[in-house]
Order: structure tokens, then sequence, then C-alpha cells
């Protein structure tokens, strides 16, 4: 979505429907990333469950744009695209070594 952002038209309603795209997009990995939590934690505990999930997103939002700029500053695009990646890598295999919770049955 990132590059039909780069490259979004120049007339209003295409640049609507790109907007409104990339928004969908966005709201699908909210939903995607609160309803882990709510399999692993009973009823009660699923606020304070929610918050922690959302508490380490915000953390990274915050110290990424930092730790970007300042790749960016001392050492060019090229590091920035190769911290990304190893972020993006790390993420992967974050998300690819969870075990899913079965219901018993």
């Amino acid at each position: 979505m990132m590059l039909v952002l780069l490259n979004a038209p120049a007339d209003p309603m295409g640049y609507a429907i790109v907007l409104f795209l990339t928004g969908m997009m966005l709201s699908f990995g909210f939903s995607a990333y609160m309803a882990y939590p709510m399999a692993l934690v009973d009823k009660p505990s699923y606020p304070i469950a929610g918050a922690l999930v959302n508490t380490g997103g915000q953390i990274g939002g915050a110290c990424a744009p930092l730790a970007v700029g300042l790749l960016l500053d001392n050492y060019g695009w090229d590091y920035v695209f190769a911290f990304m990646a190893i972020g993006s890598l790390i993420s992967f295999i974050a998300v690819a070594s969870i075990e899913e919770p079965l219901n018993d049955r």
C-alpha cells in the first residue's frame, strides 16, 4: 500500500479511493492483533492483555522513527532499508513461532 500511496493519482476521487483502501488494510491489522490476546486469556483479563499488546505497538511506533532518523542522518538510506528489512524478518519469525492454543472439546 505504501507504493500505491507514493504513486497516488492527482485527481481527488482516485486519491480518496487509495486512502480508503489504505485505511481498510490498516483496520484488518488492528483487528488481527487485538483478537490474538482474546484467545489466550479469560474475559476479565482481556483488557489487561489488550493493553499490553497495544503498549508494545505504541512503544515501537514511538521508537522506530527516532532510530530510522538517526540511521538516515548518520549512514544513509541503505541502512534505513536494512533496518526495516531486519525488523520485518524478526516480526515474521516471532509470528511464525507462535503456537496457537487448541480448544478442548
